[in-house]
Parts: structure tokens; C-alpha cells; sequence
């Protein structure tokens, strides 16, 4: 009686444990794509800063012909350059920049589905373990009265 009423509660660990794994990996996995529309938000500002600042070193470059500031013309060109290499690369590994700005976030899913599936694939070890405690003390109970059971009847035999 006893081990079935654990045996229930068990189960209803169990079930509990599988529910709170299953709401974190939920959580995990929204905090993710939350996690990769930032990156993407972010990668879209950072192109556009570079775009910006392209047009306005190339107007200053421009600019500077005109008036004959070679000097200045030459750095102007020097950052018009490096904004361009800026803009390329940034095209080019698009994708890589975004999901490593996601990381730490899919790092934290992955470790979720982990342990959810963990937690699924346990049943029957995590049951037993709830219940071990209970066997045990279930078992010595039972030893000590055997033990009673045979004191008794050594001491007063066939009364």
C-alpha cells in the first residue's frame, strides 16, 4: 500500500519534472528565434551605418577634389575603401554573423532539448529512484519483523 502510494507520486514527479523540462525548451527555443531577429535587426543597422558612412566619406571625398585637398581627398578615399571591404564582408558572411550573435541563446536550447530529452528517455530510472527510499525502509520493516517473528517463536516455541 504503502510503495503503490509512492509508486503514484512518483509518477507524478516524474510527469511534473517532464513538464518543466518541456516549458524550458519551449522557453529556450523562443528566446532563440528572439535571439536571431535581434542579430538580424542588428546585422540591418550595421549595414546601413556602413552604407552611410561609405556615401558620406565619398561626398567628402568628392568634395575635397573640388577644392584641391588632396591630402584630405586621399583619406577620404582610404575610408571610402575600408567602409566598401566593411559593406562586402559584411554580405558575405551575413548569415554566420547572425547566428553567432545567437550563440549563447542556441547553446541554452541545446541544452534544454538535452535534458528535456534526458528527462523523456528516464521514466523508469527516475520512478525507481523516487522510490528506492521507500523499498528500503519497506524491506527493513519487513526484516525486522521476520526478525520479531523468529525471536518469538524461539522464545516461546509452540505457545
Amino acid at each position: 500500500m504503502i510503495l503503490d502510494e509512492q509508486h503514484i507520486a512518483a509518477r507524478e514527479y516524474y510527469e511534473r519534472q517532464l513538464n518543466n523540462a518541456h516549458y524550458d525548451l519551449q522557453r529556450a527555443r523562443r528566446n532563440y528565434d528572439d535571439a536571431l531577429r535581434d542579430g538580424a535587426d542588428e546585422f540591418r543597422r550595421s549595414l546601413h551605418r556602413a552604407r552611410q558612412q561609405k556615401r558620406s566619406y565619398s561626398d567628402s571625398y568628392n568634395r575635397y577634389v573640388q577644392e584641391g585637398l588632396s591630402v584630405e581627398a586621399d583619406q577620404a578615399m582610404q575610408q571610402m575603401e575600408y567602409y566598401e571591404n566593411r559593406i562586402t564582408y559584411l554580405m558575405l558572411n551575413r548569415d554566420t554573423i547572425i547566428y553567432d550573435s545567437a550563440d549563447y541563446e542556441r547553446r541554452k536550447m541545446n541544452t534544454a532539448d538535452d535534458d528535456y530529452h534526458r528527462i523523456l528517455h528516464s521514466q523508469q530510472r527516475i520512478i525507481n529512484d523516487y522510490v528506492a527510499p521507500y523499498k528500503r525502509k519497506v524491506e527493513k520493516a519487513r526484516e525486522h519483523l521476520d526478525m520479531t517473528n523468529n525471536f518469538h517463536r524461539t522464545v516461546f516455541g509452540g505457545y
